[in-house]
């Protein structure tokens, strides 16, 4: 069963820096933009590098290791790269906690 669990504080994240923290064993990243708090599967699903490692423009999270990219609004895998989409899991903000919907 899902359920929220608190997983930051919003104070501690910066705009457009990614965050990466663990949860039941996964590695979860956590970007704050536009005053929004996101949060995808921390891994890319083709080599597992640490997504935390990799960049940001604004629109696209880009892997570390060989560049594929993601966009923010779905989790999609950009052009050229045949790869699965970013989890992305259901965020929201309670005062000034930043909590994620979880599966057990």
């Amino acid at each position: 069963m899902a359920e929220w669990k608190i997983i930051a504080d919003e104070c501690d994240l910066i705009e457009g820096n990614p965050v990466e923290v663990i949860i039941n064993n996964k590695i979860i990243l956590l970007i704050k933009t536009h005053s929004l708090v996101l949060g995808f599967e921390g891994l890319c699903p083709h080599q597992k590098a640490r997504l935390v490692l990799g960049t940001f423009d604004g629109e696209w999270l880009h892997c570390p290791q060989h560049q594929a990219k993601f966009r923010l609004s779905d989790g999609l895998c950009g052009p050229g790269w045949v790869l699965p989409s970013l989890k992305k899991y259901q965020t929201k903000v309670d005062n000034g906690k930043v909590l994620i919907l979880f599966d057990n």
